[in-house]
């Protein structure tokens, strides 16, 4: 089975052949991928993003709400 660093990895490959430019993505969703395996989650689960939001530090709905398009698109694109 893949990590979801893994998966990251394949992700990202995958959307800048399309031409996307992803740092600040990447960033974020490495972060996201980094706790996601250090805490045992294998699959995107609303649970792991709520756990990694309690965790990751303070900021506004906004961004909140930014991050999460970034891993439901992360989601979307990931397979088995």
């Amino acid at each position: 089975m893949k990590t979801l660093s893994q998966r990251l990895d394949e992700y990202l490959a995958l959307r800048r052949s399309m031409g996307f430019v992803l740092s600040f993505d990447e960033r974020v969703l490495r972060k996201f991928a980094n706790y996601g395996d250090e805490n045992g989650f294998d699959r995107i689960t609303t649970p792991l993003f709520l756990d990694w939001k309690a965790n990751y530090g303070s900021a506004d709905n906004n961004t909140w709400s930014h991050r999460l398009g970034m891993v439901r698109r992360f989601a979307s694109g990931v397979t088995a």
